[in-house]
């Protein structure tokens, strides 16, 4: 959504009306804004990024960052990784059928096993860990509002290695 943090933060009147024009300025924006309510990770374009042939997004929520790389490096290959049920519906939603995404609705961790995803109100804020207290009281719509049994997999047997094209950025 517009305004909803990267940072934990909403953004100002201001600094949401200048992300919501830049959105609309772009059709790949505007389609995953209208589409599949996804607002592209805009806020972004200020980061000094190099350059990347292959981007893995773990934790892709709903594509935000998805968008935001498939326009900022014109020849990437991402790999988005996301375990939340209607986040992952809502991914697939915004990025539809482009040929430089590869999806997985998995968790990533250190051995392949099944664990409890938190879903919480706030569905960016869904995690292995419960939520923590501090965090819920800087943060008090990240309540959990139920649990989701998910497939956990080591990165490198969901990404294989020898498929990323250098220079490769994880996120």
């Amino acid at each position: 959504m517009i305004g909803q943090r990267s940072t934990g933060r909403v953004g100002s009147t201001v600094e949401r009306a200048l992300k919501l024009a830049t959105i609309l300025r772009n059709p790949r924006f505007r389609r995953g804004l209208l589409t599949a309510r996804v607002a592209a990770s805009t806020e972004h374009s200020r980061v000094p990024f190099g350059d990347a042939a292959t981007v893995i997004d773990v934790g892709a929520n709903g594509g935000q960052f998805v968008l935001f790389a498939l326009e900022r490096f014109p020849q990437v290959t991402v790999h988005a990784i996301e375990p939340h049920p209607g986040a992952f519906a809502r991914l697939l939603g915004a990025v539809g059928t482009d040929p430089r995404v590869r999806l997985y609705p998995t968790a990533v961790g250190r051995e392949s096993t099944e664990t409890t995803l938190f879903l919480s109100q706030e569905d960016d804020s869904s995690s292995l860990l419960p939520v923590g207290e501090i965090y819920l009281a800087t943060w008090p719509e990240t309540f959990t509002v139920g649990l989701q049994p998910v497939q956990v997999e080591r990165l490198d047997v969901v990404v294989q290695c020898e498929t990323l094209v250098p220079p490769a950025m994880l996120k």
